[in-house]
């Protein structure tokens, strides 16, 4: 009985190990956002063995607060396309002059993350929890500071999936 190699599938079995080790490596570091953005099209389910609920798409977002700043629904509604690599989910939203990110982690039924301005990680930030009624419809809480206020705000959050 001869024993042969195929140099070809140990390869292939290479790459794809290092590369769901390196996927696996960024999103467990703060690297995570920058992975989600520009990797999210990626197929890694059959990789982690993961079957979150797929949220990736276009958004309608509305939050609520307490804030002359904010005081026109159009500052506080938004669309917003939310992309997806895994159980991991990545959102750019407008508010004003400003664009926001979000980035979260989807646990069983809830999406649970933080947001920030997308231009000063540092200024009006916060976390999230958001609960997944169905593949169409988030609905939770925001909690957030900036630095020009020196208060601790929350408000509700609702997301509605558009369709075409």
């Amino acid at each position: 009985m001869e024993l042969s190699l195929d140099f070809n599938l140990i390869f292939n079995t290479t790459v794809a190990l290092v590369l769901a080790l390196s996927i696996k490596l960024l999103l467990d570091l703060r690297l995570a956002v920058y992975a989600v953005k520009y990797l999210h099209f990626l197929p890694v389910r059959s990789l982690f063995r993961q079957n979150p609920p797929i949220l990736k798409g276009e958004w309608l977002q509305v939050w609520d607060v307490e804030s002359d700043r904010f005081s026109q629904s159009n500052l506080t509604s938004s669309s917003s396309k939310i992309r997806q690599l895994g159980n991991y989910c990545y959102s750019e939203f407008e508010s004003g002059s400003a664009t926001y990110v979000l980035f979260a982690k989807i646990d069983r039924d809830q999406v649970i993350g933080e947001w920030f301005d997308k231009k000063d990680p540092l200024g009006y930030s916060g976390s999230l929890h958001l609960i997944i009624h169905s593949s169409s419809r988030l609905e939770g809480m925001w909690i957030g500071n900036s630095k020009s206020v020196v208060k601790v705000k929350s408000g509700t959050w609702s997301w509605d999936k558009k369709f075409d």
